[in-house]
């Protein structure tokens, strides 16, 4: 049975149904949880979909079953991060840093995001760019690391210009990727000129953004203009698309 779950699992993961693919993978644990690469799986499930609560329990049980791999580490650290749980989340940065192999720099540049994260958190924002900066030298051409780290460089006031300037030059490399044009999108709603970050968010969607990102990204842009109910349209919108993410709901909540 565990073998029929994860095929289905990965079926459903293939064809861009994350949570039906999390149903069954935790389906499958259910049966045999000492399968780490379920748990892995799953953790990166719950991480892109920006479900940080459910994140934080299950990387807290993974590793308690995995204690020496890395990645639980990793996500639990992102999500300590976005709840604002910042001591913690340090202390899981540490311990899963204290876990890397030598030889992989994708997972150390992720630890290092999450690091610049955390200094923000902390208000120290000369050592989040050091932290970004060094991420970046270990992943240059990570155009998904480009863009969260500008998003984060750009929600923070003391490191706007950072962050644009990043965005910027990312978007000289590669100007129709659809991450890019979106968090470029966001920085013109930060700076409250909505009608560029329309043409942003509909320049995202023609490139491939996902349309429950651009419904939220709408939403937002209402939210700015003081329409609130047609924000909250939007926010449905984007949920009946697919957007699960604890911040759509935390949004739709405070309306």
């Amino acid at each position: 049975e565990i073998s029929g779950r994860t095929v289905l699992g990965n079926f459903y993961y293939t064809c861009n149904d994350p949570e039906n693919a999390a149903i069954q993978y935790k389906e499958a644990l259910r049966i045999r949880p000492e399968e780490y690469s379920i748990w892995k799986q799953l953790l990166i499930i719950h991480f892109k979909e920006e479900q940080w609560d459910s994140l934080n329990l299950l990387s807290s049980k993974c590793i308690s079953l995995f204690p020496v791999q890395p990645l639980p580490h990793l996500t639990l650290a992102a999500a300590l991060n976005k709840k604002g749980m910042f001591v913690d989340a340090k202390e899981a940065i540490e311990a899963g840093q204290g876990l890397l192999l030598e030889n992989d720099p994708m997972i150390s540049a992720e630890f290092l995001l999450q690091s610049g994260i955390l200094s923000i958190g902390e208000n120290n924002f000369k050592s989040a760019k050091t932290c970004f900066l060094k991420a970046l030298s270990l992943q240059p051409n990570n155009v998904e690391m480009i863009a969260e780290i500008a998003k984060e460089a750009l929600n923070a006031p003391a490191i706007f210009q950072f962050g644009d300037s990043l965005l910027t030059s990312g978007l000289a490399q590669e100007p129709n990727n659809p991450t890019l044009i979106a968090t470029k999108a966001h920085t013109y709603i930060l700076t409250n000129e909505i009608p560029l970050a329309r043409i942003w968010i509909e320049k995202a969607t023609i490139n491939g953004y996902p349309p429950f990102k651009s419904e939220e990204l709408l939403g937002d842009c209402a939210l700015k203009t003081g329409d609130k109910e047609r924000a909250k349209l939007y926010f449905m919108n984007a949920i009946s698309k697919g957007n699960h993410s604890d911040r759509i709901f935390k949004k739709l909540q405070s309306l």
